[in-house]
């Protein structure tokens, strides 16, 4: 690698890193971002165990950075926040050097610039979420194979394999990837004639093959089978199921990506399309590219979609993008147009970064709780339980969902928890999931609720492109003889 690619690299990771490190999240802001914080804790203390669906490879990340951290006096909240931020710059580089390998090293900067810059990045990769190391790991699988063409080295290729198959091990979803690495692996040619491959390149299938199945063998026997069975065959109303190819979320899927996106950059991806495959004789690269894009029809009509599930399919769209900029003739204009989208994407969610940077709500709700209410209390919640439990040391319930007998059950054990002098409290979001409102009646009908007061809190489940705070009411429950 030469000298000037090196300080390019060292740049592009400085100026991404950077901007994330002063906008890092005041606490933990997500449900799956405590129990990681649990899980690195409880790790790291003798008692290895995963969070949400195992994720394991994502606590095996944590735990080494916080490790060395926690000597320092540093806690969990601040080394799981500080690795997304640390790999999602990384990821920054990487995908510079994915368009330096693919296009041109102009058109990796710009790719690599807007990408980071991007709204949808910026609010997903300042909090304690395992997207930067998905992305790391998915990416890093299609670096490590260019070296090896490059180089011809097989650990390289050995190593690309094992990359894309620990990426399932961060956080699930990434096994969409999987199938479109194994066809890049295969560049078969496609022309107006045919498709046509050579016998090096199942070659190549065969050895990435290999190294995929080292690590998603020992996830998928350990953990990660039972974890795919659940998410395919749960009759659960929480879990996360695909909805079906044209549900209506997809139009709000679609919505977020145009609004992180924005008209301008639409255009250049338009036009870097277009040049993908103009005058080439090979038209796999922007089929490729389609089909990347396309993992929108299955993150956008899942049942729990949010919009950072796009950060990852979002890439391509930059790509493109910086391919189209990199053709502009003066080189100037280019790099005015570069920097004007990269400050309209940032200011379109900066007074977001900068609210969620010096106020985490669920944490300063959940700290706010505790205050107020006796230590032996029993806080009535759902979504936020593990921030009252992290947070605010207190016992948590769930209350059962859209099952009438269980839910008279559970009535009867509220009452004898109050009787036996457990103090029992609800917050407000704590009444979730009772969409066919068979909780509210038998609650409200066996206890009064007496207000205690209200704090700033913000609903972390679909807040990446604008703000979600309000007012959080608690209140204590009394028994109606």
């Amino acid at each position: 690698m030469k000298l000037r690619t090196w300080n390019i690299v060292i740049l592009v990771f400085l100026l991404s890193f950077t901007v994330r490190i002063s906008y890092m999240n005041d606490g933990l802001f997500h449900h799956d971002s405590v129990r990681l914080a649990e899980a690195v804790e409880d790790t790291l203390a003798g008692d290895f165990h995963g969070q949400i669906n195992g994720r394991y490879g994502s606590v095996l990340i944590n735990l080494v950075i916080y490790a060395p951290l926690q000597f320092l006096g540093i806690n969990a909240e601040f080394s799981t926040i500080f690795t997304n931020i640390l790999f999602s710059s990384l990821s920054v580089v990487l995908i510079f050097l994915l368009g330096n390998y693919w296009f041109s090293r102009r058109a990796g900067v710009y790719t690599a610039l807007l990408f980071s810059f991007s709204s949808l990045f910026l609010t997903t990769s300042t909090v304690a979420k395992p997207t930067g190391l998905e992305l790391f790991f998915i990416l890093l699988a299609f670096v490590l194979l260019h070296e090896y063409w490059k180089r011809k080295k097989l650990f390289w290729l050995l190593f690309s394999g094992i990359s894309i198959g620990f990426a399932p091990l961060v956080r699930e979803s990434a096994l969409i990837f999987v199938p479109l690495y194994f066809l890049y692996v295969l560049s078969p040619r496609i022309t107006i004639k045919g498709l046509s491959l050579s016998h090096e390149k199942f070659h190549n299938l065969c050895w990435s093959l290999f190294g995929f199945i080292i690590p998603f063998g020992i996830g998928l026997f350990s953990y990660l089978g039972e974890v795919l069975y659940g998410t395919l065959f749960s009759t659960s109303r929480i879990s996360i199921k695909f909805l079906s190819f044209f549900s209506p979320t997809l139009a709000v899927a679609l919505n977020d990506l145009y609004s992180s996106l924005g008209l301008f950059t639409i255009i250049f991806v338009a036009i870097g399309l277009f040049l993908s495959y103009y005058k080439k004789d090979n038209y796999f690269f922007p089929i490729f590219m389609i089909l990347w894009c396309m993992t929108i029809f299955y993150y956008g009509n899942t049942s729990g979609y949010t919009a950072r599930y796009l950060v990852i399919t979002s890439f391509p769209f930059y790509l493109l993008a910086g391919l189209a900029l990199s053709k502009i003739k003066w080189g100037v204009v280019a790099q005015i147009i570069v920097c004007v989208l990269m400050i309209l994407s940032f200011y379109n969610v900066k007074d977001l970064l900068s609210f969620r940077a010096n106020y985490s709500g669920p944490k300063e709700y959940a700290l706010w709780v505790k205050k107020q209410v006796p230590s032996k209390s029993i806080i009535i919640a759902m979504d936020e339980s593990p921030f009252f439990e992290y947070y605010g040391e207190l016992e948590t319930l769930l209350h059962p969902v859209d099952d009438k007998k269980k839910i008279d059950t559970w009535i009867i054990e509220l009452r004898q928890l109050i009787r036996l002098g457990r103090p029992v409290y609800l917050v407000e979001s704590g009444l979730a999931y009772d969409d066919n409102f068979i909780l509210r009646p038998a609650l409200f009908s066996s206890f009064r609720l007496i207000p205690v007061g209200s704090k700033l809190t913000e609903d972390y489940h679909r807040p990446e492109l604008k703000t979600t705070a309000y007012a959080q009411k608690l209140a204590r429950l009394e028994p109606i003889e």
